[in-house]
């Protein structure tokens, strides 16, 4: 049978499933696709964020390294007796080794900080090694690593040294293990050239715990977690795989491809690990290293699933309450018109008998006690309580006006007060970066001030240095020029001196000759003599003897005569050799040395331009120093700007209590207007007990 209550139940309980459908697939697909996107926002930014405050902490440590090569390579005055001289490497040590202990002081997490030369040319153990045990305690200088021991091909000893210097560009090292104070470290190297020769290096370890507690505080869902690769994508901080573990695995799926293709950067990414389908976003940091969140699928998308469910229980309570109203609210209705249809029955059959339970029947107000209550004998009557119910209606009609009227006042004022507190976040939020922006500025800006004014007083010294250097080797080139020239000169004369000399060994030879002959004569004037001698017989016996004395003095001068050319040719040979070196010596003076002494007034000249060159130099240090002054004065705007904003947040918060206090008055109002209500409702209970029956 198809009643009337069955009708009422089926449409209710229709048109309520019809709602709870279309709302609830509504809210179901935007909540999930809200969330869902929320939620990938949600890992992106924190992937941001992580990769900022990484980045930030190798920026000062690159910032701090770099600065200290740089000062390194200006202290070096002389590269050839850095190269030469070991007294001058002990000095130039000496004197960085404050300077050294500084930057390594205001460099966060540092536990070593070392200086080393060119084991070519220096001590295999010369330059600095500062180190501690933690980063509370203080530095304290070691003996360096000795270069002796290890060939330079060993580079998982001495690769830290020899990396950089091949590669000519700063490095990042991997982490490893100190043994000596059982601390992870990752090296930072930059190396050192001057005048295009290799100095050495300067480096720094950090503490990787630095690091790694950035990474283990991250903590994504349940079972998310952050871990850190280098750029080869092999683990250096991990919740669960040891250091060293390579990603180019099979059992990673094609996560090592997404870490190779830097377009999936701050993207967030789906792969397979475990048999388990995962998010993954990951940033490139600054030192090349890999920062990667991941978390699984079903863990980040929990919210909206979570979500839907509790959609779906609501429809589901809700057609269970609407099923419930639905019986009980046609059970209401149903009732008083099955009276009513039997007082219809007995009326058409001329019954006029009492009929029991007719008071609840008339106290009804809708149209079934109209029906119930329609006497003939009371149309006059309720002509005047129609009248009365309309005024009633009227003032209820004016005060609803009223209430409707309030409440979209309130409405607006809340609006207002949310737009203004979204004002006021935003403002907040906006100091809060102001505020972070002031300080990554001021740390700036003090750590440039020192660095330009420990330049500036070097650079002034230098070019002091410089400026007396060049006069003084141009000065000393010019008189070692003159006295050069005065040599040369010397040596030309004593040159031509020889040359004469030499023609007067020519004219002892002609003397000899003529000595020579004279023996020769005398030898034959010895011979005639004993020759006749003989012939004189006894009485020439003693011209005989003076004759052979003769032939004796003539062999002895013949012989003399010999020596004597024998040496003559000795000393002959002697002043042609030193004839010759002495044209030589002047051709060499004249030729070399004069010209290598006017080169070196070309580069005393030269070298007095570079000093020039070194003054403006200075100049442009001015000039970055008034640079800073502009950095400061921008500071000083964005103060300003937290200011404004920071007065614009207290207007806000004013302007809040402002409408809080109307909203107060409204609501004061409105239960004013309630409490009419009420005595308009009163009325009305009065009027509906006015219908009573004989």
């Amino acid at each position: 049978m198809n009643s009337l209550k069955h009708k009422i139940m089926s449409m209710t309980l229709l048109i309520t499933l019809f709602t709870a459908i279309i709302i609830g697939g509504l809210s179901i697909s935007t909540t999930t696709d809200i969330t869902n996107t929320e939620a990938r926002k949600s890992m992106q930014l924190t992937s941001q964020l992580k990769s900022t405050q990484l980045n930030s902490i190798i920026s000062r440590i690159e910032q701090s390294v770099d600065t200290l090569a740089l000062t390194t390579v200006n202290n070096i005055s002389d590269t050839k007796a850095f190269q030469q001289n070991s007294t001058y490497v002990k000095e130039y040590t000496d004197s960085m080794e404050r300077t050294i202990l500084d930057f390594a002081n205001n460099t966060q997490g540092a536990l070593s900080v070392y200086l080393r030369y060119n084991p070519e040319f220096t001590e295999p153990t010369s330059g600095l090694f500062l180190v501690r045990s933690d980063v509370n305690s203080q530095f304290e200088k070691v003996t360096p690593t000795d270069f002796s021991t290890y060939e330079p091909t060993d580079t998982a000893h001495v690769g830290w040294y020899y990396t950089p210097v091949q590669n000519k560009a700063a490095t990042w090292l991997d982490p490893y293990m100190n043994a000596n104070i059982n601390v992870y470290m990752v090296s930072y190297v930059v190396p050192i050239f001057k005048d295009g020769v290799s100095i050495g290096v300067v480096g720094m370890d950090i503490d990787f715990n630095t690091f790694q507690n950035i990474i283990n505080d991250l903590q994504l869902y349940d079972t998310g977690y952050a871990f850190l690769t280098n750029a080869e994508n092999t683990i250096l901080s991990h919740k669960n795989l040891p250091m060293g573990t390579s990603l180019n695995d099979e059992r990673f799926g094609n996560l090592n491809a997404i870490l190779n293709d830097t377009s999936c950067q701050n993207t967030s990414i789906q792969y397979n690990y475990n048999n388990q389908t995962k998010d993954l976003c990951y940033s490139i940091l600054g030192n090349g290293m890999k920062l990667a969140l991941t978390a699984p699928v079903k863990e980040i998308y929990s919210n909206s699933l979570s979500l839907g469910l509790k959609i779906i229980s609501a429809a589901a309570i809700a057609l269970l309450l609407a099923l419930l109203l639905s019986i009980i609210f046609s059970r209401r209705l149903i009732k008083p018109i099955t009276m009513l249809t039997d007082i219809i029955e007995k009326t058409s059959q001329f019954n006029f008998r009492h009929t029991t339970n007719t008071k609840q029947l008339y106290a009804l107000k809708d149209e079934t006690g109209t029906m119930a209550r329609a006497v003939h004998t009371m149309r006059q009557s309720l002509r005047t309580i129609v009248g009365n119910i309309d005024q009633v209606s009227e003032t209820i009609n004016h005060n609803v006006s009223s209430l409707c009227s309030v409440t979209e006042n309130m409405n607006a004022m809340c609006m207002d007060n949310s737009a203004t507190t979204q004002q006021l976040a935003a403002g907040m939020e906006e100091t809060s970066a102001t505020t972070d922006h002031i300080s990554e500025s001021i740390a700036y800006i003090n750590t440039s001030t020192a660095q330009i004014s420990t330049l500036s007083a070097n650079g002034n010294v230098l070019a002091t240095q410089v400026m007396e250097r060049a006069n003084t080797l141009y000065d000393k080139t010019a008189l070692a020029r003159e006295q050069t020239q005065n040599v040369y000169m010397t040596v030309k004369d004593k040159t031509n001196l020889a040359m004469e000399n030499a023609k007067a060994v020519d004219k002892i030879n002609a003397l000899t000759n003529v000595i020579n002959n004279i023996a020769s004569q005398t030898s034959l004037l010895a011979l005639n003599a004993s020759i006749e001698a003989a012939r004189a017989g006894d009485a020439g016996k003693g011209f005989a003897i003076v004759a052979s004395e003769i032939a004796t003095l003539a062999t002895q001068s013949t012989q003399t005569v010999k020596d004597i050319n024998a040496i003559i040719q000795e000393v002959h040979n002697a002043v042609s050799h030193m004839s010759a070196c002495l044209v030589d010596t002047s051709h060499f003076l004249e030729n070399v040395v004069l010209t290598d002494y006017d080169n070196f007034m070309d580069v005393g000249k030269q070298y007095a331009d570079d000093a020039h060159n070194f003054q403006d130099n200075m100049s442009h240090i001015y000039n970055a120093i008034n640079a800073l002054a502009q950095t400061t004065a921008q500071i000083n705007d964005a103060i300003q700007g937290i200011n404004g904003t920071i007065a614009e947040s207290s207007s806000g918060v004013m302007n809040i209590a402002e409408k809080t206090g109307d909203m107060v008055k409204a609501t004061t109002q409105t239960q004013q207007l309630a409490n009419t209500n009420k005595d308009c409702i009163t009325e009305l209970e009065k009027i509906v007990k006015s219908f009573t029956l004989k």
